[in-house]
């Protein structure tokens, strides 16, 4: 339903997939990023309240954090969610909570840095994570050309980031 752009079906989906399997948390988190980047337009009425998608999806983050809150990528799709949000406080402490469980995964690492850079524009703080963020997983490209941009947009540091590009 998703690939044919049926949001409404993929919607109806997920939601019977949720009260089936309400403790699984990865599909808390797959349904949280539907509601968050596809289908970002629904609202519903409950308890006389209206909700719209980015509620119902934040819903679904802490969701995922309850069924498992010892894995750190809940805490991260939270605090991306919050970032897209504007959210930046709470963003910061599901970060910060994500690095105390384990202060070298490459992907808070990586998103860290990414938060830091465009949200709080601390670059010297961004830099830190994104070195951090490589040594932790040297082979993802993803946190290569992350940094590769960095180097190249904020620090102008052209031949550094020629070295970071693939």
């Amino acid at each position: 339903h998703h690939k044919k752009k049926d949001f409404a079906g993929a919607f109806k989906h997920y939601r019977e997939a949720v009260e089936r399997c309400y403790e699984d948390a990865e599909l808390h988190v797959d349904y949280g990023e539907f509601l968050s980047e596809v289908y970002t337009d629904y609202r519903e009425l409950r308890n006389g309240e209206w909700q719209d998608s980015n509620r119902l999806a934040e819903e679904q983050f802490v969701q995922a954090i309850e069924c498992a809150p010892r894995e750190v990528s809940y805490y991260v799709a939270l605090a991306n969610f919050l970032t897209s949000r504007k959210r930046h406080k709470e963003a910061f402490k599901m970060y910060q909570t994500a690095l105390t469980m384990d202060e070298n995964n490459a992907e808070t690492l990586g998103h860290y840095a990414s938060f830091l850079e465009e949200a709080k524009k601390d670059h010297d703080g961004a830099e830190q994570m994104f070195l951090r963020a490589i040594r932790a997983d040297k082979r993802n490209p993803v946190y290569l050309y992350n940094y590769a941009l960095f180097c190249q947009d904020r620090r102008k540091d052209y031949a550094k980031a020629d070295d970071y590009f693939l």
